[in-house]
Order: C-alpha cells, then sequence, then structure tokens
C-alpha cells in the first residue's frame, strides 16, 4: 500500500518477460491545487494525509519502486526513467541508476532550452510558455 501527496511521487516496475522490459504497473497521482501549487503538509496548509493519493497494489520479487520528488519528476520524464532502470543488469547497479537520474534531473533543470515534463505541462495545463527545466 502506498499514501502520496502532492508532487512528490512514485512509479512501480515490473519486468515484462515477453517484451523484455519494464512496465509501468503502478503510479502515484499528483495532487495540485492548480499549475506549480502543490498539496502540502505543514504549517498554515490545510492540507492533510487523508487527502493524499492512496493506492494497493502487490509487489513480487523483480519489481522496483521508485520515489522521487518533483526534482526528479518535474524534470525527466518517466519514460526516461524507466529507460534508466532497464539500463541495471541487475538490482546491484540500482544505486548508479539513482545516482544517474539525479544528474539527469540537475543537468535538465539547468537546461533553459529542454522539453521538461514541467514546461509541458505549463503549456498544456496554461498556456504558459516556461522552456527548460525547473529547478
Amino acid at each position: 500500500e502506498a499514501l502520496n501527496l502532492g508532487d512528490s511521487g512514485f512509479v512501480l516496475l515490473r519486468p515484462d518477460e515477453d517484451a523484455g522490459k519494464l512496465q509501468v504497473i503502478a503510479e502515484s497521482k499528483e495532487q495540485t491545487h492548480g499549475f506549480n501549487f502543490p498539496f502540502q503538509l505543514g504549517t498554515g496548509s490545510l492540507d492533510y494525509p487523508h487527502h493524499g493519493d492512496f493506492r494497493s497494489f502487490d509487489v513480487l520479487p523483480g519489481d522496483v519502486i521508485v520515489m522521487a520528488t518533483d526534482g526528479l519528476w518535474d524534470n525527466v520524464h518517466q519514460a526516461d526513467v524507466v529507460t534508466r532502470v532497464q539500463e541495471c543488469r541487475d538490482d546491484s547497479e540500482l544505486n548508479k541508476a539513482a545516482g544517474r537520474l539525479a544528474v539527469d534531473a540537475n543537468r535538465i533543470g539547468r537546461d533553459h532550452t529542454a522539453r521538461s515534463p514541467f514546461a509541458e505541462r505549463a503549456w498544456a495545463e496554461n498556456k504558459l510558455d516556461f522552456p527548460g527545466g525547473k529547478l
């Protein structure tokens, strides 16, 4: 079971033996009050844990769960996250994949011309021209 609140999130990846790649089995849903205004816990907030996105799913041997803040999800497309994890030959390389994802997120976050997920949502939801990544 998982509970997620705001713009952090997770994906559950499972090997698909027939396709020879990882498939997204479950993912959290971002909760926002509006564009770039995520649910948050803390002083003065009207958001509470019961507002979170609750999911229940089975986790099997070989599954990988990627949990991250908006620092990753605003800058790196989910398909690219899956690709990075898929590059691992075994579980011992997952830490390397996490490090590469952090480098990717930082690089894209600093790139003022990148087509980041954040920039794409800014345009799709509000017609805001927000090129580049987000730090």
